[in-house]
């Protein structure tokens, strides 16, 4: 999760109920703060500073070289399980 501004949620999920409840909590205040808590910024006008929410973040500045490429290497990995699986 990067942000949250916005959610949705599948026709035929399994536990639509618990989705929403789910997402209801997502976009709410609290929910939004716990979120800045984590270093993600919030869309809210009622969460957080501006300076608070785009607060930069450089990757070569983390990692290394050697983490950078390792890191980038399991991102593309997990990227392929979650989203690009064949049928």
């Amino acid at each position: 999760m990067t942000t949250v501004g916005s959610a949705g949620l599948l026709a035929r999920a399994s536990n639509p109920h618990t989705a929403l409840l789910f997402i209801d909590y997502l976009l709410s205040k609290e929910g939004q703060q716990l979120i800045m808590k984590g270093g993600l910024w919030s869309p809210r006008e009622d969460v957080g500073s501006v300076a608070q929410k785009f607060r930069k973040s450089y990757l070569d500045e983390k990692y290394s070289s050697e983490e950078m490429e390792a890191k980038i290497a399991q991102w593309e990995t997990l990227m392929r399980q979650l989203f690009m699986r064949k049928r």
